[in-house]
């Protein structure tokens, strides 16, 4: 049901988040590892863009990316100025150098295989989302910390090589990934 009403959503070009981004941006800033800066950056899962034109102004990048599998969605996010593509992450292949999922991996049909490929696909990645399973207005797979751990161990991701910061007031993880 929460899928259908998500794929309606997205079909209309409508991208609604209720989690406070500000804050969370703020903290990416404050906590940004160098080596996460003026990299090739793809931000997956875009949307309309209005984080992406945030990830730029803090990530600072050579070039910076968005893939959306949503039509209206990456239009919207053309009409800001962003370099944006359609593609479905799960069923193409892509590869680059920093891969960006700012609150999009609870979304995938299968996130584990997703994850796997993604990972495979890119030197490094920054992995945003949300741990609170009781989060009302979330669409896709609500997953508490430790479900989302042992989703990207069991992808192939070692987290004792990560950097993993808890926010708890917005109830999300920020992790950095270098491989």
């Amino acid at each position: 049901m929460r899928k259908s009403i998500e794929k309606a959503l997205y079909s209309l070009g409508i991208n609604i988040s209720f989690y406070d981004i500000a804050k969370e941006l703020n903290f990416l800033e404050q906590n940004l590892p160098s080596a996460f800066k003026s990299r090739d950056i793809v931000d997956i899962g875009c949307g309309d863009g209005v984080v992406t034109l945030k990830l730029k102004k803090i990530l600072q990048p050579n070039s910076m990316k968005g893939i959306d599998s949503s039509k209206r969605l990456v239009y919207s996010a053309l009409r800001k100025d962003i370099n944006a593509e359609i593609f479905d992450i799960e069923n193409q292949e892509i590869k680059g150098d920093l891969g960006i999922l700012w609150g999009v991996l609870h979304h995938f049909s299968d996130p584990e295989a997703t994850v796997r490929k993604i990972k495979n696909s890119f030197r490094s990645l920054i992995i945003r989302e949300p741990i609170d399973e009781k989060r009302i207005f979330e669409l896709g797979t609500r997953m508490n910390k430790e479900k989302l751990l042992n989703l990207l161990a069991r992808s192939g991701i070692d987290l004792k090589k990560c950097k993993i910061f808890e926010l708890a007031e917005t109830k999300g993880l920020i992790i950095f990934i270098e491989s």
